[in-house]
């Protein structure tokens, strides 16, 4: 093993003497040698461990390898001699940690001691013994290229969410005990500043319409406005009532998967409903 990245095709045959040598560096390089080949050899056997690197069917019969090279490499590496003790942290602060490829991380060894979560406990380690948070500008590319090109600044950034008994195989849950809302879906819940200060009162009905660079319109209708204690700004509304306001060309760097958690809108006063009826004619 070394600490430096390297990456380069490989060329040999899958199995044979190749792999034996590569099984061979990563065992001996994993600083605890003679305990990992006592795990290798339990690898995937009964009464043994399954691999950590594939899901090796069990099966009855026993004998001496039931690994391969990949699998190999993976117990000497989650099995390493390598420890990270309490000194590493006081040698390391968490900000240069953070400049580490999660490669170099990995390689400095298992952590010998539990790191509690203070913070759950209400422990703040600080100065003042209270919890200090630091605001970070959110980066410019992370803002869809359709909402930096507006000419004016969007009056609200619309998440869409889950209703509190909402799951995947439960679209249209009318209860959110979450956040006190009973019997209905069509909501939007905002700042009541921001909803006072765009001309509107809560319980009021609204139109939600997406802003972006197209001129095309995308409007959902007859939402009733929810004063939550939301950041200012902020708003939020439950899918998939609100995903026609999401452009089909608004979605993550890489993901691609649709920006439903970052659309740009403006409140209008709802219009009439464009729902069916179904009352009798």
């Amino acid at each position: 093993m070394s600490q430096v990245d390297r990456y380069k095709p490989y060329k040999g045959a899958a199995a044979g003497w190749g792999a034996l040598i590569a099984v061979t560096k990563n065992w001996l390089g994993s600083e605890n040698a003679l305990k990992n080949i006592r795990a290798m050899l339990k690898t995937n056997q009964n009464g043994g461990f399954d691999c950590p690197g594939c899901a090796w069917g069990e099966s009855p019969e026993s004998g001496m390898v039931k690994f391969c090279e990949n699998g190999a490499k993976a117990v000497n590496w989650e099995a390493t001699g390598r420890l990270v003790d309490p000194a590493f942290f006081n040698k390391y602060s968490v900000s240069a940690l953070a400049e580490q490829s999660d490669y170099w991380l990995e390689y400095q060894g298992r952590l010998t001691r539990p790191m509690p979560n203070d913070a759950a406990k209400r422990i703040w380690k600080t100065a003042s013994g209270k919890a200090q948070f630091t605001p970070s500008v959110l980066p410019e590319h992370l803002i869809s290229e359709g909402v930096r090109n507006l000419p004016v600044k969007p009056p609200l950034i619309l998440q869409t969410m889950r209703s509190h008994d909402q799951y995947n195989t439960t679209l249209y849950g009318l209860d959110d005990r979450y956040r006190g809302v009973y019997g209905m879906r069509d909501v939007v819940f905002a700042n009541e500043q921001d909803i006072r200060r765009l001309g509107f009162e809560p319980g009021q009905k609204v139109d939600l319409v997406a802003l972006w660079d197209d001129e095309r319109e995308r409007r959902v209708s007859g939402f009733t406005l929810i004063a939550y204690d939301i950041p200012a700004g902020q708003a939020a509304a439950y899918y998939p009532e609100t995903n026609p306001l999401v452009p089909l060309e608004s979605y993550g760097d890489r993901t691609f998967t649709p920006t439903s958690k970052f659309v740009a809108i403006r409140l209008e006063q709802a219009k009439a409903s464009n729902r069916i009826s179904t009352s009798a004619a």
